[in-house]
């Protein structure tokens, strides 16, 4: 099933429209230096600064959005950042607008770019910390040829000049001097090869657009640096090739990083509402209710108890030792009630009994010990619960003591692995509702819909006893959590792959972490017993 995409969503439209448009006419007026040099100077002077702090602002609205708490330090450094080198900016433009002087050197300005640069570094390194991607020689090789060209221009060209007009009676301009190329290049190689290292996804340009607008304008700064050290920025104060490209890229890698940011943040605000359920597949269920005493003998049982061991209606079990009637051995018998004495109860344990026709047959079974005031094991009450095809009058014991009884019982002994279940099916819902909003908000319906193509693909060639109808899933009744674990895995694996090779691995695993923030931390702990959470980590 095909989709245009991201190209689908309205907003995004609208947006690329708008920053097209605008950026189409800064470009045509640099090019052509519209209204001449001194237009073209005021102009970028002015808006450099409206640009560094639009961006800023953008960051700092997804910073303070509690979607994306899972990037927070990033977008944080990144608001900073650009905030400071906005005011920077402004600061620039005040002296040569408003006052028209020369901007004092090194000024509160100056302090405020240097100062930048230490959250955009720490944003930085925080986002190629987490891409927890080791590079391929391929990649390792690309990043060098790459940066190569930027740490020869600044250890040979700009640098030298700046060290050897180094003045101890200007200290602090000279450490400046210094400062601004270092801090550019070492910018220069963190967003190459974070922009390397990004895995690949249609969507995966709104990564590169931020990272791209970082490498720009370090490799604008570069440039700066350069050209003002040999008298090629504003020659005699006229608008040269070099100062046009210096003055260009430095606002539109504003315009790119700020944008990119904005794109993020449009498709995480899922005002799609994608209502998906579970219903679980009816299935047969049969209790039976047995009370022993301290030499494991029947004291009491439920009318309907025959049932479970395919014996007669009429069969007296009244005395019988458990073990002998449920035919199992006594050793594995006696490792049960070990469990039961040093636990004092059980809650749906996986057993195996042998009928009277010698059938095997599975059983849950929920225990509960019995002491005598002296703290002596006295018995157990017993619930087993097994799939076994019975009319609806036999599915319960009769008697309503009896009933009273299992029901104490179940509750008693609590319902742990039915809760693991229960927490197993809500993060499975809550993984494709994520995945599903997704893809919506960057595809439409149409490309939403193709995420239940493909789980359905994968159910049908695993032979998955799982049914999805329109929005409905339907699972079977389970009643042990590792059975429940072995079909969501692979509709889970199935999901993301898709949606990564979609939107990218970053964003979706951005997402996924974010919900998994969310979890209590018994959620959790079930979830990592079966290996749920790591789903999204397998390639």
């Amino acid at each position: 099933m095909k989709s245009r995409g991201l190209i689908q969503n309205p907003g995004f439209v609208r947006a690329l429209i708008f920053i097209s448009v605008i950026t189409g006419i800064f470009l045509a007026s640099n090019f052509l230096i519209l209204g001449g040099d001194a237009f073209f100077n005021l102009s970028n002077t002015l808006i450099s600064p409206a640009a560094a702090l639009s961006a800023s602002f953008l960051f700092y609205q997804v910073w303070r959005n509690k979607k994306f708490t899972n990037a927070r330090a990033l977008w944080s450094g990144m608001a900073l950042g650009f905030g400071l080198w906005g005011l920077a900016d402004v600061i620039w433009a005040f002296y040569s607008v408003v006052l028209g002087v020369t901007v004092p050197y090194p000024s509160i300005a100056d302090l405020l770019w240097v100062i930048g640069y230490i959250p955009l570094y720490f944003a930085l390194i925080t986002r190629l910390r987490t891409l927890k991607t080791v590079p391929t020689r391929r990649q390792q090789l690309l990043i060098i040829l790459l940066n190569i060209p930027w740490i020869v221009l600044t250890a040979v060209y700009i640098l030298p000049p700046i060290v050897q007009d180094f003045d101890l009676s200007r200290l602090v301009e000279g450490v400046v001097n210094i400062l601004y190329p270092l801090a550019d290049v070492g910018l220069v190689i963190i967003a190459c090869m974070i922009l390397i290292l990004l895995k690949e996804g249609r969507f995966a340009i709104i990564w590169r657009l931020i990272f791209s607008g970082i490498f720009i304008m370090t490799v604008s700064d570069l440039l700066f640096s350069y050209s003002t050290w040999q008298g090629l920025y504003y020659p005699d104060d006229r608008v040269n090739a070099l100062t046009i490209f210096i003055d260009t890229t430095y606002t539109l890698a504003y315009i790119c990083a700020g944008f990119g940011i904005y794109v993020y943040q449009l498709i995480w605000n899922l005002d799609e509402k994608f209502d998906i359920s579970i219903e679980t597949m009816p299935s047969p269920r049969y209790y039976a209710f047995v009370g022993t005493n301290q030499e494991h003998q029947i004291i009491t049982v439920g009318d309907n108890f025959f049932c479970l061991v395919n014996g007669g209606l009429s069969t007296n079990y009244a005395k019988q030792r458990l073990d002998k009637v449920l035919g199992v051995g006594s050793i594995s018998f006696q490792a049960l009630i070990e469990k039961i004495k040093s636990h004092e109860m059980i809650c749906n344990e996986p057993f195996t009994i042998v009928t009277t026709d010698r059938q095997d047959r599975k059983v849950w079974i929920t225990a509960i010990a019995v002491f005598n005031p002296g703290r002596e094991f006295a018995g157990a009450n017993f619930a087993l619960s097994a799939d076994i095809e019975v009319g609806d009058n036999l599915r319960l014991p009769a008697g309503k003591e009896i009933q009273e009884m299992l029901n104490y019982l179940l509750t008693s002994a609590g319902s742990r692995p039915e809760d693991e279940i229960q927490t197993m099916r809500v993060y499975f819902l809550e993984i494709i509702r994520l995945l599903s909003s997704i893809l919506y908000q960057f595809g439409g319906a149409n490309i939403r819909a193709a995420l239940f193509d493909e789980i359905n693909h994968k159910i049908q060639q695993m032979h998955l006893p799982v049914k999805i109808n329109s929005q409905v899933i339907s699972l079977p009744e389970l009643q042990e959590g590792k059975d429940l674990a072995s079909l969501l895995l692979p509709m889970l694996h199935a999901a993301r792959v898709y949606t990564t090779e979609i939107i990218g691995e970053h964003i979706v695993n951005d997402g996924i972490e974010e919900l998994e923030k969310q979890l209590s931390e018994t959620a959790q702990r079930d979830l990592d017993k079966y290996k749920l959470l790591a789903f999204h980590a397998a390639q």
